[in-house]
């Protein structure tokens, strides 16, 4: 299993859309650096206004971040286990004393390091970018793991459509999924707004089915959650990137069960497979 692991490592790296991913991230953060510059030199002496400002900002930078780790996972474990079926390359390590479930958990131990070591870098450098904004050190802490567990848990729903469908439908369903989660985020966020009760449970449904925007919810909320930031909390609310009622502990729970459960199905579906 750890062998698979450290392949999985070395073949995640070795992938040209890996590179490209590196290469636009810096490009990221370099014209996300650039624009809070702008904003922080501009921003004026109104405390209330450059408060609005740098929270909506940081909460973008980190709701982008969030996207772009989810479609490095995407990306880079569409085809682990379906194209490496086409082309046979399964069928010579499934013949080995190796159990199939020890393949698929190798892989998502190789590919979820990568994973948390790119969304750890990620985060810290939005943080240190808007080091204009005071946070505590749990706070951060907290909001890191649910920032890392965002990747995580998309990872084990990809292998899981991996051992499922084809590639190019795997990429497709999952592409559209994500989508669906972060429609419907926003849409439950408009419902806070504007009190719209229908909206709310709209959102909370589409949680249900696709977490991902309930975990970046909860982790801005995390972030910000001090008595110190009352007014911090007051402007993070508002908004499509912040949050009006944060996710409950039952819901983080639920999402380690619904990222457990999609780990344990395609390991399942896997040892049944016919290769």
């Amino acid at each position: 299993m750890w062998t698979i692991a450290k392949l999985s490592v070395q073949e995640m790296i070795r992938k040209k859309v890996f590179l490209v991913t590196m290469i636009l991230t810096g490009i990221f953060l370099f014209v996300y650096g650039l624009g809070l510059h702008i904003a922080f030199k501009d921003g004026g002496d109104n405390l209330i206004v450059k408060t609005v400002i740098f929270t909506q900002l940081l909460s973008a930078g980190l709701y982008m971040a969030s996207f772009i780790v989810a479609f490095l996972v995407l990306f880079t474990a569409v085809g682990s286990i379906s194209t490496e079926l086409e082309n046979g390359t399964l069928q010579t390590i499934v013949v080995k004393p190796i159990k199939r479930w020890e393949i698929i958990v190798g892989k998502y131990l190789g590919m979820g390091m990568v994973i948390a070591v790119y969304s750890i870098f990620f985060f810290l450098v939005i943080i240190a970018l808007n080091r204009q904004i005071s946070l505590p050190a749990l706070n951060l802490i907290r909001s890191l793991g649910i920032f890392c567990l965002q990747g995580l848990v998309f990872l084990s729903l990809v292998l899981l459509g991996s051992t499922v469908f084809t590639t190019l439908n795997n990429g497709i369903i999952m592409v559209i999924l994500y989508g669906i989660g972060m429609i419907g985020g926003i849409v439950e966020q408009v419902g806070n707004l504007i009190g719209k009760e229908a909206l709310i449970n709209l959102g909370i449904v589409t949680s249900l089915v696709v977490p991902f925007d309930s975990l970046y919810r909860k982790m801005l909320y995390t972030l910000f959650s001090a008595s110190d930031l009352g007014q911090l909390n007051l402007f993070t609310q508002q908004g499509p990137f912040g949050v009006g009622s944060q996710p409950s502990v039952w819901m983080m729970v639920y999402v380690l069960i619904y990222g457990s459960l999609a780990l344990y199905g395609a390991a399942r579906i896997f040892t049944r497979k016919d290769i």
